[in-house]
């Protein structure tokens, strides 16, 4: 078997045993859905991850790990039971640049459908606003879409809730998941890359000191010099 097509059947394999695996919460024909989930695959490369999202170039991609990866550690550092209470612990800078790495993870993993679904769901109006402090534009107006979709009290805060009603409601309107799958393809159509967004929120939301707070205290003798006394 030519090794191309032993690649494709491998991931094919996987995203099967990934439906078998993670779908069964969903009353919805298996494959459909297994023939999507490989579509989508196929679309936005098999390769992709957070740190390479729109093929960003290494400057950014070092830079968005430098700032996203301690933001990330702090929010695994709280005492919070979940993750839209840690969420709610860390700055609303720190917030901002978890709201939308977590957007990103979930959509690149299984769309936009998962991101509802997964804890992140749990803040999907406080992502829209992260989107907006960013500027964001086109992904904005596109998850907003997708979040339309369902009416308030279909999207409750609580995640174990809000999968058990998302499921309710899909079953009586099958082409919301329709919807959604079509708006996931998009999300990586926009031409907006709001990793490069989110670094030049980070910049421009870096704190200012007063220039006597940078100084240390202005009783002390700078470094080199000895402090005067008085006689």
């Amino acid at each position: 078997m030519p090794r191309v097509a032993r690649k494709e059947l491998a991931l094919l394999l996987a995203v099967l045993i990934w439906a078998l695996m993670t779908h069964h919460r969903r009353a919805v024909p298996l494959l459909p859905y297994v023939y999507r989930s490989f579509q989508m695959s196929e679309q936005r490369g098999s390769d992709r991850i957070i740190a390479s999202y729109h093929d960003l170039n290494p400057d950014s991609r070092d830079e968005w790990v430098s700032i996203y990866r301690p933001c990330w550690k702090k929010l695994l550092a709280t005492d919070a039971e979940t993750m839209g209470e840690a969420l709610d612990l860390v700055s609303e800078r720190e917030q901002t640049l978890l709201l939308v790495g977590l957007l990103i993870h979930d959509v690149d993993n299984g769309g936009i459908d998962q991101w509802l679904y997964n804890e992140p769901g749990d803040r999907a109006q406080e992502t829209l606003e992260a989107l907006k402090r960013i500027g964001s534009t086109k992904t904005y107006d596109l998850l907003a879409k997708a979040i339309s979709l369902f009416p308030p009290e279909a999207l409750p805060r609580d995640r174990q809730k809000r999968m058990k009603v998302m499921v309710e409601f899909e079953e009586k309107h099958p082409r919301v998941e329709e919807e959604l799958f079509r708006l996931s393809m998009q999300f990586y159509e926009t031409g907006e890359n709001i990793i490069d967004l989110a670094i030049a929120y980070w910049r421009s939301t870096e704190p200012r000191y007063p220039p006597e707070s940078v100084g240390g205290d202005p009783d002390q003798p700078a470094d080199g010099e000895r402090k005067k006394t008085t006689p």
